[in-house]
């Protein structure tokens, strides 16, 4: 990478010291170190230009932010949707598909067995690096995971 590379995009924040934060790229999955950092906790999703800090381009520095938020994630007790029930009564167990919404965001439908929603619900929870990836993409802030019998969904919102 020459010295002078600079690359504009989101960001998700996948670490953060006083030192430096680890970045994920949204387009490219790529990870970058930032030097020298605004002050960001994991998670935070950045819209940034980012320039070298060193000759070999290995750390990055903040030119300039643009915009920054974090994405709720809110696991409810409250059952999926009608739509989103009746597109899981259409896959098989394990399959998926992605409800958009009008306005912005959408819904993953994934079907389950039927007895395993809760536990599903509460592991796809834990695993919090993929869905804020998807929900930066998406342009939203709030992420939902709801469950019920044979269904699990994760509604991405503005």
């Amino acid at each position: 990478m020459p010295a002078e590379t600079e690359i504009s995009g989101r960001f998700v924040v996948l670490a953060a010291d006083a030192d430096a934060l680890m970045l994920r790229a949204v387009d490219s999955a790529r990870v970058l170190t930032l030097v020298d950092p605004p002050a960001f906790d994991r998670w935070t999703v950045l819209d940034a230009t980012l320039i070298s800090a060193d000759a070999l381009g290995l750390t990055m520095r903040a030119a300039a932010v643009k915009d920054h938020f974090t994405v709720a994630l809110v696991t409810q007790d409250e059952r999926p949707t009608t739509r989103s029930r009746a597109a899981a009564a259409t896959l098989p167990v394990g399959g998926s598909t992605f409800l958009p919404r009008q306005d912005a965001g959408g819904t993953d439908v994934i079907a389950l067995a039927e007895a395993d929603h809760t536990a599903a619900r509460q592991q796809l929870a834990a695993d919090v690096e993929p869905i804020v990836l998807r929900a930066a993409r998406l342009d939203v802030r709030r992420v939902e995971l709801r469950s019920a019998p044979g269904v699990l969904t994760v509604r991405y919102l503005p």
